[in-house]
């Protein structure tokens, strides 16, 4: 309780207040808080107080110590004197598939610009007397405080018996002798703990059998015995999403959890073993869409864009294509995008309450198209409805460079699906591919920027090759130059190279008529003036 407490003492520069001109600032860890924070790692330590403990007291524990820990570090670049304050918030990137994953960010534009604003401004107070214990020490004696609680939280008490004879008859004990303390835990508290894991940067080796324990506890939990089972329990889209975040930035979903999950749990084959990952994402996303619908049908929103951003992201960056693990949260999406203001009867003069995609910013938008486009999922009533909310004035005036290429990207991607283009004569694929053109067009010259990331770059040049959008070819022109620049390759790997070198050559292949067209004229003009020459 006092490490939690003291997150919520100790926080880190935020955005001012509405009503102040000047941020808030947030008081400094100092030494007295950096010895009481170390000794409470090093107290957690102790098996006589770890096998006493709930479990839940214990994700709370190692939870609040990797949130102390993140604080200590922004902190510390805070104290940097050539800190830039806005060089950690970048934009998050548009990532194929197979790209890696260590820069992605999840800020919206508004708060990156908000928080930016903060930190700036902000002008941290000197640390005194903190030399004793540095930082990088906090974070050492923070990743043994979880690994010894973590092993505690997903493995079977060992008791003595002298223990294990009088936890049995006590009844005031809600353990039990042989309980895991995991079994405990709800959704929320696993959340808590895997987050601390991913805060921590605590290694694949170090945290592989715990996380296929946790896997292996949600996916095998009884449906039926809702009041035991963590993921029937959850009413919050948030928790849902929090695992879920969790989960794709520990990388489940990569099969790198299987031979973990084969060596540390028992009573499942291999076959299964390996399924851990993808009927834990399948059963949080049923969970969370039985929650939106819920919600719907008492006229409200299970979540905010925010969350779903975050949902749809995780679900399909971990399972990519088709998959049936993320069939549950994009139905989920689908409900939230297509949903329709009601209680407004014609002829009334007030607007009626907003309809959930009036409330997403472009930075949402453009990452609701990339979910579907990487999941494989081609729907005509989402595909209108979100390229409809994108050209939105108020959409494109806050619209970044980055957004409009992952926009462009998603748009050529799912329109190139075989179920969007099956047949090219038709009404509906004329229809469409005039919407794609009028997107582009709007789109493009927020391309003009020299913010752009080789996969920006990279994307939007594919995009616009794949569509066979030759309308504004002099800004193809340009993203071509900036991606042949020295610095622009230095950045970028063979897939975002090669991606670009078949865009610039299928962009030429459109030429080639108006080339032969124009060197055959050349040709016969040679011709007739060699034969007036020789006459």
């Amino acid at each position: 309780v006092t490490l939690w407490s003291m997150t919520k003492i100790y926080h880190p520069p935020r955005p001012p207040d509405a009503f102040t001109a000047t941020p808030r600032r947030p008081p400094s860890l100092h030494s007295p808080q950096r010895i009481l924070l170390r000794s409470f790692m090093k107290r957690l330590r102790k098996s006589s107080l770890r096998s006493t403990a709930r479990g839940k007291d214990l994700a709370r524990a190692v939870w609040s110590a990797a949130r102390l820990i993140g604080y200590l570090q922004e902190q510390a670049r805070a104290l940097r004197p050539d800190n830039d304050p806005s060089r950690q918030l970048l934009p998050m990137p548009i990532r194929l598939p197979g790209e890696d994953y260590s820069d992605s960010r999840l800020f919206p534009l508004s708060m990156r610009e908000d928080v930016g604003v903060a930190l700036s401004s902000f002008t941290p107070v000197e640390i005194k007397n903190s030399a004793d214990i540095p930082t990088e020490v906090l974070h050492e004696e923070a990743v043994i405080m979880f690994h010894t609680v973590i092993n505690d939280i997903v493995n079977t008490p060992h008791y003595s018996e002298i223990r294990s004879k009088h936890t049995i008859h006590d009844k005031n004990n809600e353990l039990g002798a042989e309980e895991i303390k995991l079994q405990s835990l709800s959704l929320g508290q696993i959340a808590d703990v895997l987050q601390a894991a991913t805060s921590l940067n605590i290694s694949h080796d170090g945290i592989a059998v715990a996380v296929a324990k946790i896997l292996q506890h949600l996916a095998s939990s009884n449906p039926s015995s809702s009041w035991t089972n963590p993921v029937q329990q959850c009413r919050s889209c948030k928790d849902i999403s929090r695992v879920l975040l969790a989960l794709q930035r520990l990388r489940v979903g990569t099969g790198i959890f299987a031979d973990a999950a084969s060596d540390g749990c028992e009573g499942k084959d291999a076959r299964h073993i390996g399924e851990l990952g993808k009927c834990c994402v399948r059963l949080l996303g049923e969970r969370f869409l039985d929650i939106v619908r819920w919600h719907k049908e008492q006229f409200r929103w299970a979540c905010d864009s925010k969350t779903l951003t975050s949902t749809l992201r995780s679900c399909v960056l971990m399972f990519q294509g088709t998959s049936a693990a993320t069939e549950a949260i994009l139905d989920a999406a689908l409900v939230l995008i297509l949903d329709e203001a009601t209680g407004v009867e014609d002829g009334e003069d007030y607007p009626g309450p907003p309809t959930f995609l009036s409330t997403c910013n472009e930075f949402e938008i453009s990452n609701y198209l990339f979910a579907f486009a990487i999941a494989k999922r081609f729907d005509k009533d989402v595909f209108i409805a979100l390229t409809d909310e994108m050209t939105e004035d108020g959409i494109l005036e806050s619209c970044t460079p980055s957004s409009a290429s992952r926009s462009m990207w998603s748009c050529a991607m799912l329109l190139s699906l075989d179920n969007a283009d099956n047949n090219s004569d038709s009404p509906d694929a004329s229809f469409l591919h005039e919407r794609l053109v009028d997107v582009f067009h709007q789109l493009c010259p927020l391309l003009l920027s020299p913010s752009l990331s080789p996969i920006d770059i990279s994307s939007a040049m594919w995009a616009m090759a794949k569509s066979q959008y030759v309308i504004d070819r002099g800004i193809f022109d340009e993203l071509a130059h900036s991606m042949a620049s020295d610095e622009i390759l230095k950045r970028s790997n063979t897939r975002i190279v090669s991606q670009a070198l078949w865009s610039c050559g299928k962009m030429v292949e459109f030429e080639k008529p108006k080339l032969e067209a124009q060197h055959g004229h050349h040709e016969d003009a040679g011709d007739d003036s060699e034969y007036a020459t020789l006459n």
